[in-house]
């Protein structure tokens, strides 16, 4: 979505594109054969098909890809890029462009790219254009926006501004429950339950808790061998959920103890 703060003509236009990853588009073959009714029809139809893989026919993916066609959603923690360019679409030669670019969160506002708001070309001639790419590693949940400013001197020496606005929403890739079993000798073991609520599978490369300064942690998500309880495979698929325990257990010494119930930092997961 975006939002211009002028609605006269400028001589300069302003596109912003996300830039991801592409996506393999799946097919759905039909699966026939040529003794099947109007079976050497459907077959040829199948083949014209450009999503369909010579020679492997019924398999579901093939080699056309997809790129996004808005800013959608991302997750926290990923890296948002996006590819911004301006462009001279007039017949008129402009001065002193600018291109500023910050992004608003719901706690603050940061810049992106040109935070003095220095010119990036002294002119830019009709048909030419003025480009960057912005990385920025996202920490906060909830709505965003992309605030990009252009602002330049026409012919007639008249300085000339205009923003747009570009919404994307942060979500959360994982959903964490966790739950505590306290024991008669001041343990404690932590149960948490971690869910993928992407649509897509993630590799989880290491889940582990850091304990607080009066707790030893022992990670019992590992066999006596080292290897992991979960399967060989360390991907997560949308909507699975992995439990992982760890036990804690008190470094003070037992006249030290009757405190520790009250602590209720018991460390980072």
């Amino acid at each position: 979505m975006d939002t211009s703060t002028t609605t006269s003509a400028h001589a300069l236009s302003l596109k912003v594109m996300k830039l991801s990853k592409p996506a393999i588009i799946p097919s759905w073959p039909l699966q026939v054969e040529e003794k099947d009714c109007c079976g050497e029809e459907l077959m040829a139809l199948r083949d014209k098909d450009i999503a369909v893989l010579p020679k492997i026919e019924n398999f579901p993916f093939g080699e056309i890809l997809t790129v996004p066609q808005n800013c959608g959603s991302i997750y926290l923690g990923e890296t948002f890029s996006s590819f911004v360019n301006v462009q001279n679409e007039s017949n008129q030669t402009v001065r002193d462009v600018v291109l500023k670019t910050d992004l608003q969160t719901s706690s603050q506002r940061m810049p992106l790219s040109n935070p003095t708001g220095q010119a990036m070309v002294s002119k830019l001639v009709p048909g030419d254009n003025i480009s960057e790419v912005i990385n920025h590693e996202v920490k906060e949940l909830g709505g965003q926006l992309l605030v990009c400013s252009v602002s330049y001197i026409n012919t007639s020496g008249e300085k000339l501004m205009f923003r747009k606005y570009y919404k994307f929403q942060v979500l959360k890739p994982l959903d964490i429950r966790t739950k505590f079993f306290p024991t008669p000798e001041d343990e404690i073991f932590l149960e948490a339950a971690v869910t993928n609520t992407t649509p897509h599978s993630l590799h989880m490369q290491k889940v582990s808790l850091v304990p607080s300064a009066i707790y030893n942690v022992t990670d019992l998500n590992f066999l006596e061998s080292g290897e992991s309880i979960f399967a060989e495979s360390d991907y997560i698929n949308p909507e699975d959920t992995w439990q992982y325990v760890f036990k804690l257990t008190p470094k003070l010494d037992a006249h030290e103890k009757a405190n520790v119930k009250g602590v209720s930092s018991v460390g980072k997961l």
